[in-house]
């Protein structure tokens, strides 16, 4: 199951509002297109089969995460791949070392409930329509997108599956037009593992949501 760090934030206290604030602003200036228009309601079914491909979806990327963690080139390029990578490990671990339950409160609003709400304004309500606009392939564009998407946290040691859970949350935008799908599939995403974590810091749960081990085929095959 993805790790908080492998499977997708970036995880930056401010990431969020000033990610929430740039496609605002774009919007009302250049763009001048209502944030409504990608915004309307769905029935809570819609949200819950989002959640559970969110969380199938887990499964089977799972083995790309172990295979895209363990890599090893050398070249200037993947020694500062490399550092990059232990930069934000380390950032990742002072973050969800959950201290006490308003410990985690915070962190599971930096985690999962600020960049689920502005990296999706960015990249799948700004970003993917203004690609599609100018190829006229919406393909590309949800492509497109998810790849700039993983390359901005510069982690390049689970580049495909964030750009994999990119591509999912392109789609989702897609087919649903609806900016609170994709929304909702980031939140469980991120907030999934949070919990995870914090129950396995609680000694609750044996898993450990932070290791980057595929699991077992068995469970992987179904999905």
């Amino acid at each position: 199951m993805p790790s908080v760090a492998a499977s997708a934030v970036k995880i930056t206290p401010a990431a969020g509002t000033n990610e929430l604030a740039i496609p605002m602003l774009a919007y009302k200036f250049i763009v001048k297109m209502s944030i409504g228009k990608l915004i309307s309601t769905s029935p809570l079914l819609v949200f819950g089969l989002t959640a559970a491909a969110v969380i199938a979806f887990m499964f089977p990327n799972s083995v790309i995460i172990e295979w895209n963690a363990e890599l090893n080139f050398s070249g200037p390029f993947w020694s500062w791949a490399r550092e990059k990578e232990d930069m934000a490990e380390k950032f990742t671990k002072f973050l969800i070392n959950f201290q006490s339950p308003g410990g985690f409160i915070v962190g599971f609003i930096i985690i999962a409930i600020l960049p689920a709400i502005g990296e999706e304004f960015t990249f799948r309500g700004w970003l993917q329509p203004a690609i599609q606009k100018a190829t006229g392939n919406p393909h590309v564009a949800i492509w497109a997108s998810a790849f700039l998407w993983s390359a901005i946290h510069f982690q390049f040691f689970g580049f495909v599956p964030r750009m994999l859970l990119g591509v999912m949350f392109g789609y989702m935008m897609y087919w649903s037009n609806n900016l609170w799908v994709p929304i909702v599939a980031h939140f469980v995403n991120n907030g999934f593992s949070v919990i995870l974590l914090y129950l396995h810091q609680l000694k609750l749960v044996e898993f450990d949501a932070e290791s980057t081990e595929a699991l077992p085929l068995t469970y992987v095959i179904p999905f």
